[in-house]
């Protein structure tokens, strides 16, 4: 075998060697992501029960096909147009459910 080849085929080693690597760090980070399963228990069953769900208590035209809406919990966010008149319907708020994850997660790791 030629010096070039073998220097070639070490460089390649070298970049799959570095491609499993960050794929293992990759695959270890969305892990890490994950919620505990009793978050994940307890979260589905709150949410089952619309516990998640708040009033819209005003809805702003943002775009032709998205409104800002206000909740009675004094969060906002961005729907569908077609699902966000005011006083009419229940929606799940983004910011109460990432507030109640963080407080669970954070309860969860609690030594105990």
């Amino acid at each position: 075998m030629s010096d070039e080849l073998a220097a070639h085929l070490k460089l390649l080693e070298e970049a799959e060697a570095e491609a499993a690597a960050a794929k293992a760090k990759e695959k270890e980070l969305a892990r890490s992501r994950q919620y505990p399963p009793a978050v994940i228990l307890r979260y589905r069953e709150i949410d089952n029960g619309g516990g998640f769900k708040r009033t819209i208590v005003s809805s702003t035209p943002v775009s032709l096909n998205e409104d800002e809406v206000s909740f009675d919990c004094g969060h906002r966010q961005i729907s569908l147009a077609p699902l966000t008149k005011a006083g009419e319907g229940k929606l799940r708020c983004r910011q109460c459910i990432d507030q109640w994850l963080s407080a669970a997660v954070a309860e969860e790791k609690k030594p105990k």
